[in-house]
């Protein structure tokens, strides 16, 4: 795993920031349960990065979603090794997976069952002052920094974290 985490690395950190707008904040009802968002899109892949919360559950999540419909016989691995570059910091402690959103193919990783992991990864992306970059498998994009705390700490803020 750590040769792959080294490799993915190499990736991110060839990844050029993207040039985008600041990062969002949103909320409202899907499903008849309130939702906070902070997200981000990288316009060159199309990739959006995302962090949401429900504050009647607690659960929290972080998503990233592109363009490629997911594959219904494809054999999906059952972990995918991120690597986030947050400015110079490398964060490969969270466990992602994937999972198909609304047909597309999604990796997710969610507070449940790794918190302390999980809060340390939200704090960096706050904290992030240049770029966000990211890295599985073949995959690379990357994500401005500006808005990152604002939209994080309000999203946070409605959750109650």
């Amino acid at each position: 795993m750590r040769l792959c985490t080294t490799a993915l690395a190499a990736i991110v950190l060839t990844t050029t920031p993207a040039l985008a707008a600041p990062w969002n904040a949103w909320s409202g009802e899907i499903g008849g349960e309130t939702i906070f968002q902070a997200y981000q899109s990288d316009p060159s892949t199309g990739y959006e990065l995302n962090y949401s919360c429900n504050p009647s559950t607690g659960a929290e999540q972080i998503t990233i979603t592109g363009a490629e419909r997911i594959d219904a016989g494809a054999d999906y691995a059952p972990e995918v090794p991120v690597v986030l570059l947050v400015d110079t910091t490398a964060i490969d402690y969270v466990d992602f997976r994937f999972e198909a959103a609304r047909g597309y193919l999604t990796v997710k990783a969610s507070a449940e069952g790794q918190s302390g992991n999980f809060d340390g990864l939200i704090d960096a992306l706050s904290l992030a002052q240049a770029s966000i970059a990211i890295a599985y498998f073949d995959k690379s994009m990357s994500f401005s920094a500006e808005g990152a705390k604002e939209a994080i700490e309000s999203t946070r803020s409605g959750c109650g974290v």
